[in-house]
């Protein structure tokens, strides 16, 4: 990520994180059950141990965002709305149980989309 004055900074990730790719670590479409996660570096492996041994957060709300094929549906029946105007749609529309669910933020994708609108 780049820091205000525009430089490159490493964060550090989160145990949900760690846990995540060592979960995957070298096993996507492979016949082996079991894998082994490592660091690039040599001492961001205690790091790394220190990370994957801390107790997840519970989470308490997921949040939801549109799928393509949601924008799609509401595309095929509001033909002449644009694709930022349809994820606006969507999100007003959208009923959440506030207990449970959030609306993720569609900013950066509508703004994505006003950039390919006329392609």
């Amino acid at each position: 990520q780049l820091n205000e004055q525009g430089e490159k900074e490493k964060d550090t990730v989160t145990t949900s994180q760690a846990l995540q790719i060592a979960g995957r670590a070298g096993r996507f479409a492979s016949a082996f059950p079991d894998g082994e996660v490592t660091t690039f570096r040599r001492e961001d492996l205690l790091l790394l141990k220190d990370i994957a041994s801390r107790q997840v957060d519970t989470i308490k709300r997921a949040g939801l965002h549109p799928t393509a094929e949601q924008i799609e549906m509401f595309a095929y029946h509001l033909p002449k709305h644009s694709i930022s105007s349809l994820i606006d749609i969507f999100v007003v529309l959208s009923q959440l149980d506030d207990s449970l669910f959030f609306m993720c933020n569609v900013e950066d994708v509508k703004f994505l989309a006003d950039i390919i609108e006329h392609v």
